[in-house]
């Protein structure tokens, strides 16, 4: 039986005139496998389609062939289901824990007041 999964993948941006990266990008899709290697491997193939160069763009897309799946529980999908969930247990406060993982977030929000961060994690602000 197939369950449903969500996978992230981490992919960098490039430009094809001198290699410079431009900017890096992860990207959770969903795909429905019978277990956590099939919903991997189906993950590596979309990669590979998802970096097909386009010859007409002056950059192309690099998989970094790091894949994370995560089973989705609920057999219903609505609003507000967790989709993706990653845990670390590690001895840090939370600026630093911000620092380390999310830098960009610190940057962002140095001169905003006490509002949530909403940025469009598809790497534009």
């Amino acid at each position: 039986m197939e369950n449903w999964y969500s996978v992230r993948g981490i992919f960098r941006w490039y430009f094809k005139e001198n290699n410079e990266t431009a900017l890096f990008e992860e990207r959770i899709i969903l795909v429905k496998a019978t277990n956590f290697d099939n919903a991997l491997d189906k993950a590596e193939l979309e990669a590979a389609e998802y970096c097909q160069e386009d010859p007409k763009a002056n950059f192309k897309i690099e998989s970094l062939k790091k894949f994370y799946a995560y089973e989705i529980l609920e057999k219903e999908f609505e609003a507000g289901i967790e989709l993706f969930s990653n845990r670390r247990k590690i001895p840090l406060d939370s600026d630093s824990y911000l620092k380390r993982f999310y830098p960009e977030a610190l940057v962002e929000s140095a001169n905003k007041t006490d509002a949530p961060d909403r940025k469009n994690l598809r790497g534009s602000s």
